[in-house]
C-alpha cells in the first residue's frame, strides 16, 4: 500500500473495562477516539468482533472526510506471542494461545500488529511523552499490575519470541509475599494497586493504623488512592506501605539501570499518582544500588500521556512498520 498523507491508522487498547479505539496520523495527532464497555464474559471472540466492528465504524466515518486506514495496532495486557498470539492475559480469559491478528485481519482490510500494552505505552511515551527526544527509555506502568516496556534505538525491545521486559516479575525479595505469577517478592507483591491495598488491609487487621483500620471499616472497597490520602495526612503505616513501593521500584530501576544503561526510565500507571509518597524512597534506593546510576543520573519521571500513552504508541508502532 503506498501511503498519502490523508492515511491514519487505527491504535486499540484493551482494557478489563473498556475497549478503546482511535484514529491516529502519522504526526500523532489523534483525530478521533471512541471507547466501549470490554465485556469480557462474553468470550475472546465476541470482544475481537466488536472491536473490529468499531475500527471500521470509524474508517467509515473518516472516510467521509477522505481518510483512509492504512493499519491496526493493539496493545493487550499479558503475554504476546511473536506480535501474533496472545497468552495468559487478564482482560482477555480463556485457555490457550488465541489468534489475536489472524482473527482481526480476517475482518479487517488492514494489517494487524499486536503487542503488550506496556510495550507501546513506552513507545507512546518515547513519540510523543516523557521521553520525546530520546531513543532508549523504559517505561513501568503501576496499576492492577506492574508492567513494563522497554524502547531500544527508537523501537520497542521485545526479547526472541515477544515476551521481555516482565519486570513485574523481577525478583526484588527471594523471601517475599507468594505472587499471582507462582513465584515469591515479585516487584507486583509491592507496587500494584491491588497489594497496596492488600497490606494496608493486613497492617489494619494487626493494630497498626487506627486510621486505616476506621477506613476499611467504613469502606470495604477502599482503594490504593485510599491509602494515598492517608499517607499524606502523616498516617505511619500508610506512609510505611508506599516507602516499600518505592523501595522495589528502586531496586527495579537499579537493576535496569546496570543491565540496560537507558536514556530515561519512567513511571505511569493510577499508582504513580502516589509520587510524592514514593519516589523519594525510590531515588535512594536506586543511588544506593546502581553505580552506573551514581555515575551519571539519568532522569525518572512520571509519565506525560497518562491514558493515552498506549494508543499513540500502539499507533506508532504502526507508522514504523509503515515506513514512517
Amino acid at each position: 500500500m503506498k501511503i498519502s498523507m490523508n492515511d491514519f491508522v487505527a491504535s486499540v487498547d484493551l482494557g478489563g473495562t473498556n475497549l478503546r479505539v482511535a484514529a491516529v496520523d502519522d504526526g500523532g495527532t489523534i483525530l478521533d477516539e471512541r471507547r466501549i464497555p470490554t465485556q469480557v464474559e462474553r468470550g475472546r471472540d465476541d470482544v475481537i468482533e466488536r472491536m473490529c466492528d468499531l475500527i471500521l465504524d470509524l474508517s467509515s466515518d473518516l472516510r467521509k472526510k477522505k481518510r483512509r486506514l492504512a493499519g491496526v495496532g493493539v496493545g493487550v495486557p499479558g503475554l504476546v506471542y511473536y506480535h501474533r498470539e496472545l497468552h495468559e492475559s487478564p482482560n482477555f480469559p480463556g485457555k490457550g494461545y488465541f489468534p489475536v491478528k489472524a482473527k482481526m485481519e480476517k475482518i479487517l482490510p488492514v494489517e494487524v500488529i499486536v503487542d503488550n500494552d506496556a510495550n507501546v505505552a513506552a513507545l507512546g511515551e518515547v513519540w510523543k511523552g516523557a521521553a520525546r527526544g530520546f531513543r532508549n527509555a523504559s517505561l513501568l506502568t503501576l496499576g492492577t499490575g506492574v508492567g513494563c516496556g522497554i524502547v531500544l534505538e527508537g523501537k520497542i525491545w521485545s526479547g526472541t519470541r515477544g515476551t521481555a521486559a516482565e519486570t513485574g516479575h523481577m525478583i526484588v525479595d527471594p523471601n517475599g509475599e507468594l505472587c499471582n505469577c507462582g513465584s515469591y517478592g515479585c516487584a507486583e507483591t509491592y507496587a500494584s494497586a491491588p497489594w497496596v491495598v492488600r497490606r494496608a488491609r493486613a497492617a489494619a487487621d494487626r493494630g497498626e493504623s487506627a486510621f486505616l483500620k476506621k477506613l476499611f471499616r467504613e469502606n470495604d472497597k477502599a482503594t490504593a488512592a485510599d491509602i494515598f490520602r492517608l499517607a499524606r495526612t502523616g498516617d505511619p503505616a500508610s506512609r510505611g506501605i508506599y516507602q516499600l513501593v518505592g523501595w522495589a521500584l528502586g531496586i527495579v530501576i537499579a537493576n535496569l539501570t546496570n543491565v540496560l544503561d537507558l536514556e530515561k526510565y519512567i513511571i505511569g500507571g493510577g499508582v504513580a499518582k502516589a509520587w510524592g509518597a514514593f519516589a523519594p524512597f525510590m531515588m535512594r534506593e536506586v543511588f544506593a544500588r546502581s553505580y552506573v546510576y551514581r555515575a551519571e543520573k539519568m532522569p525518572i519521571v512520571r509519565s506525560r500521556l497518562i491514558d493515552r500513552a498506549g494508543l499513540l504508541g500502539a499507533a506508532h508502532m504502526v507508522w514504523q512498520r509503515l515506513g514512517r
